[in-house]
């Protein structure tokens, strides 16, 4: 069985790569948000009136037969993880193993990291809560880093293309708005430190009118959808400044405690204490991200000296945050799990600066720590 197989896999480079201990710990907690579930009764969980989750969909879908998979709506993501498990048909098996292919693929696309960054990158409570349930934005995060990792490997330039084809292809089977991104696959002839700050300019201005090109195009069909979705209620349209804030930081710890309240994916409240201590977790790890952004942003703006890897990465986030912005002004916990885990290996993936040079900026992360508490407490 694939399943079993890519367990001793991952243990095997945890141990290579000397991460056991956070291979544990990862474990850990997933097996017990998993074993929560199990104690509770997994499907009654998403017994939600007025409609069934997105969850209970995919679960619906997972475990019916192989022959009649392909009914469901987006049904490759069921089908990959019966294909993963096969022959076993577990639900509880199915997200463990998912949990750990993406937590495989985070310890190989990072191996050059240091142990602090490489937990900064997989201790991410929007991570957690994705892995543990049926999320088709699982699928989109193992496809997404495994195309990563195949570009880390490979340096063929037209090969590189041809992966980045191939990444975006399947995820637009899920996720139908990744058709309007198959241009990244010039990502890979970016990377040329030939290239002078005019040619940079004329790229950025050729993407702009590319967008708008494509923006014209599909204009009719795009807008069509967003009235739709503005006069059913589905959506908080529009961009706005608090937009960002809450896709990165929300939704605050506190909530995860009343999620009865203010979620509408249903989780058990057992399960909320351990979000809420995964939140704190990051809200303590996230504002090193930030700061080390902030030091590096002038680099960002010379795509041409940017890892071909990391491009991807980042094109991966920040589409996926632009079109939830304008759809919803925000996005869902299992979307931000893309947006900040891409976006967090975009930047620590990129960087040089080292664990020693963060003390430098105590002040300002204490000012992060501050700013963190206050969104915690209005946000109740």
């Amino acid at each position: 069985m694939i399943g079993i197989l890519i367990i001793i896999y991952a243990i095997y480079i945890s141990y290579k790569q000397k991460r056991e201990s956070h291979f544990l710990i990862y474990n850990l907690l997933i097996i017990s948000l998993i074993f929560l579930f199990g104690i509770q009764n997994y499907e009654a969980v998403y017994q939600v009136e007025p409609k069934p989750s997105d969850t209970y969909l995919y679960y619906t879908a997972f475990k019916t037969f192989l022959s009649d998979i392909n009914h469901y709506l987006f049904y490759q993501y069921p089908l990959f993880l019966r294909i993963m498990i096969y022959p076993l048909k577990n639900a509880y098996f199915a997200l463990y193993i998912q949990s750990n292919i993406v937590f495989l693929l985070i310890m190989l696309i990072s191996e050059k990291l240091n142990n602090l960054y490489f937990f900064i990158l997989y201790m991410n409570h929007t991570l957690i809560y994705t892995n543990v349930n049926f999320f088709k934005d699982n699928y989109i995060i193992i496809v997404g880093l495994l195309g990563i990792y195949l570009l880390q490997k490979i340096k063929n330039k037209i090969f590189q293309s041809v992966i980045i084809y191939i990444s975006v292809f399947f995820i637009d089977l899920v996720r139908p708005f990744f058709k309007f991104f198959y241009f990244l696959l010039i990502l890979p002839f970016i990377k040329n430190k030939k290239l002078k700050a005019k040619h940079l300019i004329v790229f950025y201005i050729s993407i702009f009118f590319f967008i708008s090109i494509i923006i014209y195009i599909y204009s009719e069909t795009i807008f069509s959808v967003l009235d739709v979705m503005e006069k059913s209620g589905d959506s908080s349209l529009g961009f706005s400044l608090t937009s960002p804030i809450r896709s990165f930081f929300g939704p605050t710890p506190i909530r995860f405690l009343f999620h009865e309240n203010y979620f509408e994916q249903p989780f058990l409240k057992s399960q909320g204490y351990i979000y809420y201590f995964l939140h704190i977790i990051f809200y303590f790890l996230f504002p090193v991200v930030i700061i080390i952004f902030i030091i590096d942003i002038k680099k960002y703006f010379y795509l041409n000296k940017i890892k071909t890897d990391s491009l991807f990465s980042f094109s991966i986030s920040f589409l996926t945050f632009s079109v939830y912005q304008v759809v919803y002004g925000s996005a869902d916990i299992r979307q931000r799990a893309i947006i900040i885990l891409f976006f967090v290996f975009f930047v620590l993936n990129e960087t040089d600066i080292k664990v020693e040079k963060l003390i430098d900026y105590k002040f300002i992360y204490s000012i992060f720590l501050i700013m963190e508490g206050l969104l915690s407490y209005f946000s109740l």
